[in-house]
């Protein structure tokens, strides 16, 4: 260009003509015009001519001389056309939404502003059909229509809105009425609803009146307007008037008497009613304690009878107070103990003494001192001890389980578990010792203990002797004891461990009374070299004289009196002790165990009967070559609840 501007025109060679001229400086013209003039024209054409008259530039000169020029040009994102170096055409690409119109659209936008994505959609919230119902018409309207009310709606719609109109068919349409006619519509008049006539009637004066006026009390509601309202007072009528009368006044007309003490001719007192004292010197009187005492013959007092109700109970449970209860009785039994089990080997070689029979207890109680309902626990049988599989002391049986009866969280009567034989040792296997309360308590059969008796109460078990017999067990009031183990059998067989004691021998029941056993007495003579007693219950003397001695021909000689009567005790070699027998209010103890001689296993103790009945001894196995007895089990309690009560 500069050599456009500072040079003359060169001379046209001679192969170019006046048209190429023309030609030349028309293409030179419009490069000058250009707004992206080249940076660099070459060629051999009608362009290149151009350079060919400005002379060929040199790389300095390229463009215009200037830096930064122009080499290639990308297309962007969005862009289609490059990347150009030299010449092109740069557009906008397409992108994958469609041409054309959309409803309800649905579009997706990228960073540059385009649309990516469109979709028409559904107005889901429109209206697409519209029903008209009862005074409606003009639907159903699915794109375009006009809904309008019809029939009474539409007579109503068309009601002019005047003030105190009120709406009111009549009979065909519904129109607008005035408040003066709306009266008479509900009929009430066509005036403003004033009163326009008030009568009087039964002790009221003053009526008819159209205007005005005034209406009083006559007669008896005179009477009574005209009352002192007096602190106390009754209206009464005189016979002709209504008077006020005093309480004094007032009683002597209620036919009470004149004074603070009432007289009745008959006379209910409700439950929970609460009195002085009241009398009538001809048919009774009643303290301000409520005794009542009859003077005479009451008549009027519904037949009524007394009766025992007894529950028994067996296992635990809930005892229930009858209606009516007067005095409740209860009889608690406990849980025979466990006779222990007998020695074995030669030094420990006495027989396992015998479990006690469950306590007793005798509780009587005022029928209103009880709750309604008493829990009732009932104790288990103790069980005997094992035999020994080892020369050693024989093991202990297990107690018996209490039975109680509790009220209000109290406990008010327990028959006390059984205590449990020991195990034969050395010299003896000491017997369980009861224990009896209430109006049993201390029922002891003789005063001091011997050297037999570990207890005198009732239903003691046997002591188990290193000797060829065993002491019985004691009768009880309830169950008796069980008897002791023997270490041997006796020659002739007369001997051997101790039989239990009797059961139920002092106590028959409250409601149906059984008979007592009676006194067992050996049969035939007594023997003097008898210092026990005889293992069978047939030979058992369990009611003792007052000497305690029985006397022979010549000399006296202290027997054993007492014991036994339950189940028979073992009398040949390692023989077992019987179960004793059962009775309603005390089971008999179990016979001891017989022991056994080398080879043989002590005969086991026997088990006491239910309820309550003490576990017998089990026999010794002195060679110990063999196991001892095993000591009997005792029998669970019961608890028996009488209750006397009024019965209408």
């Amino acid at each position: 260009m500069v050599k456009l501007l500072d040079h003359s025109m060169p001379n046209a060679p001679e192969k170019y003509d006046p048209e190429t001229f023309v030609r030349i400086f028309r293409d030179l013209e419009m490069a000058l015009t250009k707004l992206d003039f080249p940076a660099v024209v070459s060629g051999e054409d009608d362009v290149n001519s151009i350079a060919w008259f400005l002379g060929t530039p040199d790389s300095t000169e390229a463009g215009g001389g200037g830096s930064g020029t122009v080499t290639s040009i990308t297309a962007g994102t969005g862009l289609d056309g490059g990347t150009i170096t030299t010449t092109g055409t740069i557009d906008l690409a397409d992108t994958a939404v469609s041409a054309g119109s959309y409803t309800n659209t649905s579009v997706t936008v990228d960073a540059q502003g385009r649309l990516t994505s469109a979709a028409s959609g559904s107005d889901a919230e429109g209206v697409t059909s519209v029903a008209t119902g009862t005074g409606l018409t003009g639907g159903t309207i699915t794109a375009t229509g006009t809904i309008s009310a019809t029939g009474t709606l539409a007579d109503v719609a068309g009601l002019a809105v005047t003030n105190g109109n009120f709406i009111v068919g009549d009979g065909a349409n519904f129109i607008v009425e005035s408040g003066a006619t709306a009266r008479t519509s509900m009929g009430a008049g066509t005036g403003d609803g004033t009163v326009t006539s008030v009568a009087t009637g039964t002790g009221l004066t003053g009526g008819t009146i159209t205007s005005t006026g005034t209406i009083s009390a006559t007669g008896t509601l005179a009477d009574i307007a005209g009352l002192a309202v007096t602190n106390g007072n009754f209206i009464v009528g005189d016979g002709a008037n209504f008077v006020a009368e005093s309480g004094a006044t007032a009683r002597t007309s209620l036919g009470l008497g004149t004074g603070d003490s009432p007289q009745f001719t008959n006379l209910t007192i409700a439950d929970a009613g609460t009195i002085g004292s009241v009398s009538d010197s001809d048919a009774f009187s009643i303290s301000a304690a409520g005794v009542v005492d009859f003077t005479s013959t009451v008549t009027g007092i519904p037949s009524a009878s007394f009766e025992i109700e007894e529950q028994t109970f067996t296992a635990s449970g809930t005892w229930t107070k009858p209606e009516g209860a007067m005095m409740v009785y209860i009889y608690a039994i406990g849980g025979g103990a466990g006779g222990g089990s007998g020695g074995r080997g030669s030094t420990y070689d006495a027989g396992g003494g015998g479990g006690s029979a469950g306590g007793v207890d005798y509780q009587i109680y005022v029928g209103a001192a009880l709750e309604a309902t008493m829990s009732v626990v009932i104790g288990a049988g103790g069980a005997g001890a094992a035999a020994l599989t080892t020369s050693t002391y024989g093991n202990r049986g297990t107690q018996g389980g209490n039975s109680t009866v509790t009220n209000n969280s109290v406990v008010i009567a327990t028959g006390g578990g059984g205590r449990a034989g020991m195990g034969g040792g050395q010299y003896y296997g000491q017997g369980g010792a009861a224990f009896n309360r209430g109006l049993f308590s201390g029922s002891s059969m003789i005063s001091t203990s011997n050297e037999w008796i570990y207890s005198g109460v009732m239903g003691t078990g046997g002591t188990g002797e290193d000797l060829n017999y065993g002491r019985p067990g004691l009768p009880g009031i309830g169950p008796g004891g069980g008897g002791g183990g023997s270490e041997t059998a006796s020659a002739t067989g007369n001997l051997g461990a101790g039989p239990g004691g009797k059961g139920m021998t002092a106590f028959s029941g409250f409601n149906s009374p059984e008979a007592v056993a009676g006194a067992r007495v050996y049969q035939g003579s007594l023997r003097s070299n008898i210092p026990g007693v005889g293992a069978e219950s047939l030979y058992s003397l369990w009611d003792l004289t007052s000497s305690g001695y029985y006397t022979g021909n010549t000399s006296s000689y202290r027997y054993l009196g007492i014991g036994g009567g339950g189940g028979d005790g073992g009398r040949t070699d390692g023989e077992s002790g019987s179960v004793g027998t059962a009775h309603t209010y005390g089971g008999d103890g179990g016979g001891g165990g017989c022991g056994g001689s080398s080879g043989v296993a002590g005969g086991a103790g026997g088990a006491g009967a239910f309820p309550g009945g003490g576990g017998g001894g089990g026999g010794s196995q002195n060679s110990g070559d063999a196991n001892s007895g095993v000591g009997g089990a005792g029998e669970a309690g019961k608890v028996f609840i009488a209750t006397l009560r009024f019965k209408q």
